[in-house]
């Protein structure tokens, strides 16, 4: 299901991105003062203002729909690959309280030197990668 809303996002970023990338190049009246290169190009350029004009608008296209929508998939894949490292985190965690101990009564795993040096070990191991995950 997850998976299904992540593809689901993907598409619509994608689609929408680039509908706005061609909606840049539709020439309406307000380009002229809300583009200071188009109205440079009116003023000072007349003759080749179209081509040059066409080409400013083209790059809106380019820079919106490949330059801007990696952002969100990022976002996306970080946040996905934090998950599964706490997944991993929390596994690890299991592992340390489960261990082979299911034998040994709570109130003696105290005093046994071996369970606490493995446990020990173990919280180390978690610690290092905790500190991996957040560096």
């Amino acid at each position: 299901m997850e998976m299904k809303i992540v593809s689901i996002f993907t598409i619509i970023n994608t689609t929408v991105a680039m509908a706005v990338g061609f909606a840049v190049l539709i020439f309406n009246r307000y380009d002229y003062t809300t583009f200071l290169p188009i109205k440079y190009f009116v003023d000072y350029h007349p003759e080749y203002s179209g081509i040059f004009a066409n080409i400013y608008k083209g790059s809106f296209t380019f820079a919106v729909t490949f330059l801007m929508t990696p952002h969100a998939y990022q976002v996306v894949y970080y946040t996905q690959h934090f998950k599964y490292q706490f997944w991993m985190l929390i596994d690890l965690i299991d592992d340390i309280m489960r261990g082979e101990i299911s034998h040994i009564l709570p109130s003696r795993l105290i005093e046994d030197h071996e369970y606490q040096q493995q446990i020990k070990l173990n919280l180390i191991g978690f610690v290092k990668r905790h500190q991996e995950l957040l560096m």
